[in-house]
């Protein structure tokens, strides 16, 4: 298959974004912004292309996906966000971790933390 070349995204943002997207989404934006741009008159290729990223990653989701995991660790439960579950699964254990579980990051946000979770290093 014959590697197609795309203009790159106006705007530095959605551009960082596209650059994760692999060759199926980076054709569904690059055609979303073509359908949004000539179905709206007068509406400039930068809009399209930041309404054309917001769908893509509506549809397909983070090009990076974020793995929540429950952690038990030093006698209380800790939340760890990783690009990796089996490398952070690897370390958490050699930490002493005797139980680690992925759940919904969504969920979990609604759940246990009243739709507003903030970050932090752990204490280990």
């Amino acid at each position: 298959m014959a590697h197609v070349h795309y203009p790159e995204p106006q705007d530095g943002h959605v551009r960082m974004i596209v650059s994760q997207f692999d060759a199926n989404q980076r054709e569904a934006f690059e055609e979303r912004a073509g359908i949004v741009e000539a179905g709206n008159p007068g509406m400039d290729r930068l809009t399209a292309e930041r309404l054309a990223v917001l769908d893509v990653l509506a549809n397909h989701g983070l090009p990076c996906p974020v793995h929540l995991l429950r952690v038990d660790i030093a006698g209380a439960t800790d939340w760890v966000l990783t690009t990796d579950v089996e490398v952070a699964a690897t370390t958490l254990t050699e930490l002493g971790s005797p139980r680690i579980v992925e759940v919904a990051l969504d969920e979990a946000v609604r759940r246990d933390f009243n739709d507003l979770a903030v970050l932090s290093r752990p204490p280990w």
